[in-house]
């Protein structure tokens, strides 16, 4: 059976792989930031914080790239397979 709203559903993956993409940069410039001390101890206990929960950020990020891409790769297989050769 074809998927409804198909290229839809592959435009709405795309979307979020570029959200995913952007956030999971933004969480690594967080964990880059604290990678470099700033000479106050108490600010680079707080960027140290924040920073261990970017890289949770980071990981789910990837695994929802990870997840998504593999739907994205099924759904444009369909859509290959259900668009006649001219």
């Amino acid at each position: 059976m074809a998927t409804e709203y198909l290229r839809e559903k592959i435009n709405t993956l795309n979307n979020l792989l570029q959200q995913f993409s952007l956030e999971q940069y933004q969480n690594q410039l967080i964990v880059d930031d604290a990678s470099v001390s700033s000479g106050d101890l108490q600010i680079d206990q707080q960027m140290a914080a924040m920073a261990q929960n970017a890289k949770g950020v980071v990981q789910t990020c990837q695994r929802r790239i990870d997840v998504r891409k593999a739907e994205l790769t099924k759904l444009n297989a369909e859509l290959a397979a259900s668009t006649p050769i001219p």
